[in-house]
């Protein structure tokens, strides 16, 4: 083979190399999370940055975490702008007791920031202002999420969220617990402000001052609360206090709350639509046109408890169901690749590489042919 041949043809795979693997070689490695160790080492090591692609390997306990940094606990990570991936496994046990603000196991997630299909079970957190089980702050979007334990701050303060703003998004998730401070409290998140809460549901209790709500202590600007419900109590004697949500600025669409005693959804401001239902069979019936107007009961939510309970999201339906009401069975989170969300999107994915692959193959195979007629006409 000619020395220009040779030329031409590296040329080309140069070349190809540019239009099609940018995205490759952009790429970013995954990595695999399976200690509490390697999860604090997610924005202190070179190796471990805040703009990672992380994954859980399995199910991590961090109870260790109650003896780190003189009874500190857990380090924060702080501004994460990357991607997590619990692939349905849990932190366990993690334990943070800080006087500083932006308190959770990420302190703040940025609106680059994705967490999904993770679960924190019965954890211990104690902070300042802004202290969520999840989060801190967040910006970024979490979806498939539940939280169990207790969280203790300032203000804003929630189970979940302490603050979610910047067009932040928590969706398909849940919070269980107990979540307490001075105020704006509430166990999916102290405070929205411009963010998105949908398909959410929040068992359990919130203690506070003023702004206090079962869902959200408030909710400003333009957030937005959907097809979500509470079941617990509230403990307040403060101003703008409601079950579902304390003071609303907002939208309120389609959420409910049950209560025996008749007090009002919202403390202060919009609750146009927000249901009470003295009586909780009514909310056994899915079918119920004023309570579960445009619920998704399929892909979003279960149908399993039709008739009997509380509806539970489907990708909590794994070999038992976690029933609202009940605390007989463990909770659950169904692994991502059982999930038909996430089948449906590994198929549209492979479907893209697949087109992505045939043009290039088509690519390199004209740029061949012009390298062989290049050849050929040079002799």
């Amino acid at each position: 083979m000619t020395s220009s041949r040779v030329k031409l043809i590296l040329l080309g795979v140069f070349l190809l190399s540019l239009f099609i693997g940018t995205d490759f070689a952009l790429a970013k490695e995954k990595i695999g999370i399976e200690s509490c160790l390697e999860l604090q080492k997610i924005g202190n090591h070179p190796s471990y940055p805040l703009d990672g692609d992380y994954f859980l390997k399995k199910d991590i306990d961090c109870k260790e975490t109650s003896s780190w940094n003189d009874g500190l606990g857990f380090d924060p990570i702080d501004s994460f702008k990357g991607v997590f991936d619990g692939r349905g496994y849990v932190i366990a046990n993690l334990f943070i007791d800080r006087s500083e603000n932006e308190i959770g196991l990420f302190g703040v997630i940025e609106k680059e920031g994705e967490v999904f299909s993770l679960g924190l079970l019965d954890i211990e957190i104690k902070g300042e202002d802004y202290t969520g089980g999840l989060g801190g702050m967040i910006k970024g979007k979490v979806e498939e999420v539940f939280v169990t334990g207790e969280v203790k701050g300032r203000h804003l303060v929630g189970l979940l969220s302490g603050e979610l703003l910047e067009e932040g998004e928590i969706r398909n998730s849940y919070a269980r617990g107990s979540a307490e401070g001075v105020e704006i409290v509430g166990l999916i998140s102290g405070e929205i402000w411009d963010g998105f809460i949908e398909n959410t549901y929040a068992l359990g209790e919130v203690k506070g001052g003023d702004n206090i709500g079962g869902l959200v202590g408030e909710n400003l600007g333009s957030g937005e609360i959907k097809h979500s419900y509470f079941l617990g109590e509230i403990f307040s004697q403060g101003e703008n206090v409601g079950v579902l949500l304390g003071y609303n600025e907002g939208d309120l669409i389609n959420s409910f709350y049950y209560n025996e005693e008749e007090l009002d959804c919202v403390g202060e401001g919009n609750s146009e639509e927000c249901f009470m239902v003295s009586y909780k069979e009514r909310f056994y019936d899915y079918d119920d046109p004023e309570i579960y107007s445009n619920w998704d009961f399929g892909s979003i939510w279960s149908d399993y408890y039709k008739g009997e309970d509380f509806p539970v999201l489907s990708w909590q339906i794994e070999e038992e169901i976690k029933t609202p009401s009940l605390s007989k069975k463990q909770n659950k989170v169904i692994p991502w690749y059982r999930n038909p969300l996430y089948q449906e999107e590994s198929k549209e994915a492979f479907r893209d590489l697949k087109e992505s692959l045939d043009n290039a193959s088509k690519i390199l195979s004209d740029m061949i042919s012009l390298l062989e007629e290049e050849i050929e006409r040079r002799g």
